[in-house]
């Protein structure tokens, strides 16, 4: 079982004195994935010809002879029981074990608090866990591929989950969400690649607090996302932010309050 099982972890606030996990220093592109690493394949359990063979973000390496499959959610190496979630793809054992539901509580709790510590309120919602054929089956009219996370404006608002996803992803796609009901409390009608990037920023800003290498593999997608909205606008925003903080984010949405 690994260390993103427990969702207490999840939580874990980042000590910036520790040093970077093996993920985290490739990620900087300051280590080698051969020089001093270990070159054991994660399938066989043999060395690997250093000449060629595969590896993930977490510096995982497999031999070039194996027909690999890489998690849909933590985007390792499956070298376990793989999953097929319906309408999604293969998945590791771990990652598409369905959370339950005091686990999503204690992970809410937490970024609930983030915001808040950030001058962003969250209004009341009500969460739903849905497993992916759930999901495919309410939102099929609404998105080209199955959601993992869809925020509804109501009284209260709701946010809809896939119950399959990794603690992380979790973590990321309901950070995501609750951006939108703040939206919708202030009634903002953004730009859709404002509104979008808003709350990847978000999402961004959450997972730099979680000392996890899946939070780094993460931040590293979300940083390449080549998508107008969720990447490019995503950028634009962490820009402003990096510069002139959460206030003049904040600042520059409310404006478009209705």
């Amino acid at each position: 079982m690994n260390q993103e099982h427990n969702s207490a972890n999840i939580i874990s606030p980042r000590h910036d004195s520790s040093p970077l996990p093996r993920a985290g220093r490739n990620f900087l592109r300051i280590a080698s994935t051969v020089d001093g690493e270990d070159l054991t394949c994660v399938i066989c359990g043999q060395q690997v010809d250093p000449a060629g063979f595969r590896c993930d973000n977490y510096n995982n390496v497999a031999c070039l002879h194996h027909n690999i499959t890489y998690c849909r959610f933590c985007h390792r190496i499956i070298h376990g029981a793989k999953v097929l979630v319906p309408h999604f793809g293969f998945c590791c054992y771990e990652c598409a074990k369905p959370i339950n539901f005091d686990e999503l509580t204690k992970i809410a709790v937490f970024i609930i608090k983030f915001f808040k510590e950030r001058g962003i309120y969250i209004p009341e919602f009500k969460m739903n866990l849905l497993p992916a054929e759930h999901m495919q089956q309410r939102y099929q009219n609404d998105f080209e591929t199955v959601p993992l996370g869809v925020a509804c404006k109501g009284n209260p608002h709701r946010i809809d989950l896939m119950s399959q996803q990794s603690k992380l992803g979790i973590a990321e796609t309901l950070s995501h969400e609750l951006l939108h009901l703040w939206q919708y409390h202030y009634n903002i009608n953004a730009p859709y690649e404002y509104s979008e990037g808003f709350c990847n920023l978000g999402s961004y800003e959450v997972l730099l607090q979680i000392d996890r290498s899946e939070a780094l593999v993460r931040l590293k997608t979300l940083m390449e996302n080549p998508d107008p909205a969720y990447g490019v606008a995503f950028r634009e925003l962490k820009v402003v932010h990096d510069v002139y903080g959460w206030d003049t984010v904040v600042k520059s949405l409310l404006k478009y309050s209705c």
